[in-house]
């Protein structure tokens, strides 16, 4: 993960892109990437502060409602998931926009959208009030996950 780590920074730098790391706050600093994405069962987003440089971006997984005060350290919250996907069938069956837009307007920060997100679903899940999204299978499934990356971009460009 800290050679995929470094190998990603110089691309993301180049672009204005900044880089997350899920769960390691280890390869954060030893990569000096941006920040870490925190999943429901790891450190609290207060302890991640406490190690990692001021500035740092911290991010928290929350699939529901009564999850919310464990993100309330964080800078954002991914919520989800929004759609059928395999890799977040562990964390129980899609939400849909309807419950993504409620979670929405219970948070006072930015929220993420997880979960079977496809460059054609990120207008949707924007007008239910997400303020970006995440991908897995829609960059890693694709045949060209450079061309999936550049999709999602101008997909998250586009006015709403």
């Amino acid at each position: 993960m800290l050679r995929r780590a470094r190998r990603l920074l110089v691309p993301c730098r180049a672009n204005g892109v900044k880089l997350l790391v899920n769960g390691r706050v280890d390869v954060v600093l030893a990569a000096c990437c941006d920040g870490v994405h925190l999943p429901g069962d790891g450190i609290p987003p207060s302890e991640a502060r406490r190690i990692l440089p001021r500035g740092a971006l911290v991010g928290r997984s929350v699939h529901r409602e009564e999850e919310i005060p464990a993100g309330r350290d964080a800078d954002f919250l991914f919520f989800g998931p929004v759609f059928d996907t395999p890799s977040k069938r562990a964390f129980g069956a899609p939400q849909g926009l309807g419950e993504l837009a409620r979670f929405r307007s219970l948070v006072d920060r930015p929220v993420i959208a997880v979960g079977g997100i496809d460059p054609r679903r990120v207008a949707e899940v924007l007008e239910a009030g997400a303020s970006g999204v995440a991908a897995i299978g829609g960059v890693l499934g694709a045949p060209d996950p450079g061309a999936a990356v550049a999709a999602f971009v101008e997909a998250l460009r586009l006015p709403s």
